[in-house]
This record gives structure tokens, C-alpha cells and sequence, in this order.
């Protein structure tokens, strides 16, 4: 018997026995405290008897309490499959590969023996406590090396995707600005059409100048002197020779 007295386990089954919807796992689990699986065939004739006793006690059917103490030593706190029935776990609780078989009935259906074997051999291995801990730590720890992993290259993807969308941008701007490069080009030719225009205008108003008699000139010359000094400066500013070149200045016209 377990740390508890015979007493105080009937009181506690017999509390549960009382709730609204019974605990089997709480009363099988009290069931294996009163009565320990017996070792050899003397020991569990002895725990069929003390078990009846107790069924005695709390006022169950001994076949309820038989089950119940079968499937708790079947399957211990720590192997219990959570999300699974205790009905479920009862019915393969005899069964040597009860761990495949309770996650989805038919589970063995289509393997060979040899998987079958390999399958049973990973079962046994489990039951122990300390190759149960490594194996679900190597695993949390290979999940995680996939998560880093599968979070490294979605980022690179993401750095692909970004650069393929600039390269995008990139050439439709390019794309955009040749299709003004027509326009531009034309009015720079009309400008320089302009400026060749209003230089032969300049030239002219030299000659006008010069031929004014000389009795009129002396009242109209200032005035004549400032339009030219003006024309000339402004076509001085115009001249691309005149000034630094510049990036936005400079327009290569191909015949």
C-alpha cells in the first residue's frame, strides 16, 4: 500500500465515487495505492482478493475497479496520452505496442514486420524515464535548429523579394524618363533655334546703331547702349560655353 491508509483511500474513493461525472483515472490511480500489482502469480492472486475488498468498501462493482487498476498500472501518470479517452486506453492496455496503438486505431495497417519490430523496440526504449526525457529534448532542440532555420530563409526570401521590387521600380523610371527624352530633346532645339535668332537680332541692332546719323545718335545711344549691353548679357548667360557644365546642363544630341 502507498504512503495513505486503507481509511483514508476508501474515503477518497468514495468521494469521487460521489461527483457528478466519476474520474476514472483518479480512482484507478487510487485503486493501484491500495492495492499494488502483484510480482508473481501468489502476488496477484493476493491483489485480486484485497481488490475486491476494496470494491467492498467504496460500494463499486469489482469489474469497474478490475479495469481501472489495469489500466492505471498499464499506463502510469507520465505515459498517459493527453486528448485521448480512458476508454481508449483501457481497451489496448494489455497490448505490448499500446503507445502506437492508442494514437489512431489501425495504425499498424500496411507496415511489415520489420517496421512492426523496429516500432515495438522504440516502444520499449521509451518506457524508460531517462531515454524518454532525452529523446523529447533532442527533439525540442532538432524543432528548433527547423524553426531557425526555416525563419532564415523566409527572410531571405523576403530580401529577394524586396530587390526584385526595386529592380522593378528601377527600370520603369528608366523607362518612363526615355520616353520624355523625345520631348526634351526637341525643346532644347527649339531654344537653341532661339537663342541663334535673337543673336542675329543683336547684330542687327549693332548695325542700326552704328548707322544712326551722327546729330540723333547722341540722344538715343545711351539708351541703344543699355538694350545691347542687356541682349549681350543675356546671350552670354544662354551660351553653354559661358558658364560651368552641369549635370541637368549637359543634353548629347546624336544626328
Amino acid at each position: 500500500m502507498g504512503s495513505r491508509d486503507w481509511e483514508t483511500l476508501v474515503a477518497e474513493a468514495v468521494r469521487l465515487g460521489q461527483a457528478d461525472r466519476l474520474d476514472r483515472w483518479a480512482l484507478g490511480d487510487i485503486c493501484l495505492e491500495a492495492v499494488p500489482p502483484g510480482k508473481d502469480r501468489a502476488g496477484r492472486s493476493e491483489a485480486q482478493r484485497r481488490l475486491a475488498a476494496f470494491a467492498h468498501d467504496i460500494g463499486h462493482p469489482i469489474n469497474l475497479l478490475k479495469d481501472l487498476h489495469r489500466t492505471a498500472v498499464a499506463w502510469p501518470p507520465d505515459m498517459r496520452i493527453e486528448g485521448v479517452s480512458h476508454s481508449k486506453h483501457s481497451k489496448y492496455a494489455s497490448h505490448p505496442n499500446r503507445v502506437a496503438l492508442v494514437l489512431g486505431e489501425g495504425l499498424d495497417e500496411g507496415l511489415s514486420g520489420r517496421i512492426l519490430r523496429d516500432v515495438g523496440k522504440v516502444e520499449k526504449l521509451l518506457k524508460d524515464p531517462a531515454v524518454r526525457a532525452a529523446a523529447m529534448d533532442r527533439t525540442k532542440k532538432r524543432t528548433a535548429a527547423v524553426r531557425q532555420l526555416a525563419r532564415a530563409r523566409e527572410d531571405e526570401a523576403l530580401a529577394e523579394a524586396r530587390e526584385h521590387e526595386r529592380v522593378l521600380a528601377d527600370h520603369a523610371k528608366a523607362m518612363e524618363m526615355a520616353s520624355r527624352l523625345p520631348g526634351a530633346g526637341e525643346r532644347a532645339m527649339q531654344a537653341a533655334k532661339a537663342l541663334g535668332r535673337m543673336y542675329t537680332h543683336l547684330i542687327e541692332l549693332q548695325d542700326f546703331v552704328g548707322q544712326i546719323p551722327d546729330g540723333y545718335k547722341d540722344r538715343w545711344v545711351e539708351q541703344l547702349e543699355r538694350i545691347r549691353r542687356g541682349a549681350e548679357k543675356l546671350r552670354q548667360e544662354l551660351r553653354p560655353e559661358s558658364r560651368s557644365p552641369q549635370p541637368h546642363d549637359v543634353i548629347d544630341i546624336v544626328d
